[in-house]
């Protein structure tokens, strides 16, 4: 406050309800006005300018999309964890409640990592019906948790528990995916790895179905994928052609 050199807090009004929010660089050092960036599911990052003394916001830059729109739900998992979802859609494509619709779906499960609602034009891991995407999955946990000479082993048994110590094994055996790997059937699946990054193991084929199962080894990246722009694109767009070709199959069946 301008006049008696206090502080008091303003909570700013968002359009949506599913957002995120960052710091934006203002040049100015005596200034009355903040700038933040503003990001959706639906709306590519703007560059907002709030005033503190008219109160109001503009603004400075924006790219539209039109035609979507975006809501929150929720799903109950098996031990009763409510699960937040963001979802995206077009409005004239969004079929009635109960009614079978192709989705993409992304999720990530480790680090206490929470998933903004930026906006994306890909996911790196992807779920369509009964086709999926592994991105570089990390599924043999307890041959890498278990070799302290393996780099990053030692930092991560506080995320993923130490199998040498018997309190950790046996509840570690019930979520490594490698070690649950059965003979049923499985969706058809696209697996990506890269030849330097020690997360992903072998591939173990007990499918009993005739689905796919493709497996891409890049010879020049890691876990994080190549850091040619031009060539983690392509990779991107393997991905999602292996999504089409499948959805295309389905809605043909």
């Amino acid at each position: 406050d301008t006049n008696n050199s206090t502080w008091h807090k303003t909570r700013l009004p968002m359009p949506e309800a599913i957002y995120a929010l960052g710091a934006a660089k203002n040049a100015e050092y005596a200034t009355t006005k903040y700038r933040y960036t503003y990001s959706s599911l639906t709306t590519p990052e703007q560059t907002v300018e709030y005033d503190f003394i008219s109160n109001k916001t503009v603004i400075l830059k924006e790219t539209p999309v039109p035609h979507y729109d975006r809501e929150q739900v929720e799903a109950t998992a098996s031990d009763g964890t409510a699960i937040p979802i963001s979802v995206v859609y077009r409005k004239d494509k969004k079929k009635a409640e109960g009614q079978p619709q192709a989705l993409h779906l992304y999720g990530y499960g480790s680090y206490e990592a929470s998933i903004g609602a930026w906006f994306l034009i890909l996911s790196r891991r992807i779920y369509v019906k009964v086709n999926a995407v592994a991105g570089v999955p990390f599924v043999d946990v307890m041959n890498t948790m278990s070799d302290a000479t393996i780099p990053l082993t030692t930092g991560e048994w506080a995320e993923w528990g130490n199998p040498n110590e018997l309190k950790y094994f046996d509840y570690m055996l019930q979520y490594s995916p490698y070690d649950n790997v059965k003979a049923q059937a499985y969706p058809n699946l696209f697996v990506t790895g890269g030849l330097f990054d020690p997360r992903v193991a072998k591939l173990r084929d007990l499918k009993t179905d005739n689905n796919q199962v493709l497996l891409k080894m890049d010879l020049d990246a890691g876990h994080f994928s190549a850091s040619d722009r031009y060539h983690y694109n392509k990779e991107k767009a393997v991905e999602l052609s292996f999504l089409l070709d499948q959805l295309k199959y389905h809605l043909k069946c």
